[in-house]
């Protein structure tokens, strides 16, 4: 009987054994699946609407997490780690969709959480060749415009600075007439210009850039002499002022980037008859100031806190640029009338140096710096006519170009988090960033007038915008006066 007993206790003893055994393991396949489940989460392409740059920043914040992870095993952190390791935590959490239980951001809609992603994301860094390129050619436009009037603008006559002895026949009736025995031109060899242009402008955002508007106001200063009657020298000094701000959207929060730039030009230009060949060699640097706003609101149940994600990061660089161009043409005169085709070759050379940002505590980043390189070809078009007044002459000009990108090609920066913690043989996470590419080919139209006086004085007025950019639509008005001397 106890025998029987024993025996009848031994297997019930070796029934909760192996159910003991067979719950351990049941528990550990479910923590495998368990994370088997998250890593895909958070690995996997999803079938949202998540853009590249979104997807890439799962894996960069998962990455930094993991360093940070593994760097707390090691010591302990400092507090701004701790805080970086916990908002990079939220956002994790809320990509596996775990929002419902009160973790994570509160944010179960996925337009939303895809916009959590890109507020940590640093795309904004990317405006700052946009801006640079075009304000580049910008200045070297105004030198360019000076050419048509050192060579004569309409037919010959020098209608700004450095006049010399200089012909057109709608303008030969004006000789001792309203215009003085001196005429428009009173054969002198110093000239010099000064310019004022203010343009305001628009940026398309897509998946890799924000969208963006900008105003941007500049100065030329210029003086020339004329060493033959065929050749020019020159040097100009130029200053612009840029203000752009981002677009508010779902993804974007705000911020902005400004800059001071300053120029320093060399020009010629030379023509025997109807041909002409012209130059500009350019030095500019340009300083920056960039502020990035970080903002995702919490969702309902989240227990994250709101000022952790309300904060605006702030940057300081700066770049050094150099332009060359070059620029060929014939004029055509026909009276009253000329017609001027052209082709150009316009390169430059920038460096952009990197930086550190403050103010966003745990979501600051350091970027690296870069380079942006342009070569531009144009071939265009420039005609004038001459209108005789009473009090001088009127001379109303329009242009149409054609330009062609060759060089500017996509870039690819890099940031890192400034805070991110790192295990001892480890190195932090690099998140690489693509700059849009840029447009190929595109027209430039223009339109303008200039009034001359006697001893060659001259007022004008331009107006320029660009047409066949995808994402870009500028309007730039610039006016100013030339003088002879």
């Amino acid at each position: 009987m106890n025998a029987g007993r024993k025996i009848q206790e031994n297997k019930i003893s070796s029934c909760l054994i192996v159910k003991s055994v067979d719950i351990k393991r049941v528990a550990v396949n479910v923590w495998i699946l368990l994370f088997v489940i998250s890593y895909l989460t958070i690995n996997a392409p999803v079938v949202n609407a998540r853009t590249a740059l979104q997807d890439a920043q799962v894996q960069g914040v998962n990455a930094s997490w993991s360093n940070i992870a593994a760097a707390m095993s090691e010591r302990q952190l400092m507090p701004i780690e701790r805080a970086l390791f916990d908002r990079l935590d939220e956002v994790l959490q809320t990509v596996m969709g775990m929002s419902a239980n009160g973790v994570g951001l509160g944010l179960s809609d996925a337009n939303s959480v895809d916009a959590a992603l890109q507020q940590v994301a640093g795309e904004e860094v990317t405006s700052f060749g946009s801006s640079l390129t075009d304000s580049s050619y910008s200045q070297m436009n105004t030198i360019v415009s000076r050419f048509a009037q050192l060579r004569g603008g309409a037919g010959g006559l020098t209608v700004a600075s450095s006049g010399s002895n200089s012909n057109i026949p709608g303008l030969m009736s004006m000789r001792g007439g309203s215009a003085g025995a001196d005429g428009l031109v009173s054969g002198g060899r110093l000239g010099s210009f000064f310019n004022v242009a203010i343009a305001t402008g628009e940026v398309d955002g897509t998946d890799k850039e924000n969208a963006y508007d900008y105003d941007t106001y500049g100065a030329m200063l210029g003086v020339d002499y004329r060493i033959t009657p065929s050749l020019v020298l020159g040097i100009a000094a130029g200053y612009s002022d840029l203000d752009s701000s981002f677009q508010h959207e779902a993804v974007v929060a705000g911020g902005g980037v400004t800059a001071d730039g300053y120029s320093l030009s060399l020009y010629s230009t030379f023509y025997r008859g109807a041909f002409y060949i012209d130059g500009i060699v350019s030095y500019g640097s340009n300083d920056y100031e960039m502020n990035r706003r970080v903002f995702v609101p919490l969702g309902a149940g989240s227990a994250a806190t709101q000022a952790d994600w309300d904060l605006t990061a702030n940057a300081i660089t700066e770049s050094d640029q150099h332009v060359l161009g070059l620029g060929v043409g014939y004029e055509i005169n026909l009276g009253a009338t000329s017609l001027s085709p052209y082709l150009r070759l316009n390169y430059m050379e920038s460096q952009i140096d990197g930086y550190q940002e403050t103010g966003a505590g745990a979501f600051e980043f350091i970027v690296d710096r870069y380079e942006v390189d342009s070569l531009v070809a144009v071939a265009g078009v420039s005609a004038t006519h001459v209108v005789n007044t009473r009090f001088g002459a009127v001379i109303p000009q329009a242009r149409i170009a054609w330009a062609h990108e060759h060089q500017n090609d996509t870039d690819t920066l890099h940031y890192r988090y400034v805070w991110e913690a790192v295990p001892s043989g480890g190195s932090p996470w690099v998140f690489p960033i693509e700059s849009e590419e840029p447009d190929r080919d595109y027209f430039v139209f223009g339109l303008g007038a200039s009034g001359v006086f006697t001893r060659g004085a001259q007022l004008f007025v331009d107006y320029q915008t660009v047409v066949g950019r995808r994402r870009i639509s500028e309007h730039v008005i610039t006016g100013g006066v030339r003088l002879e001397f």
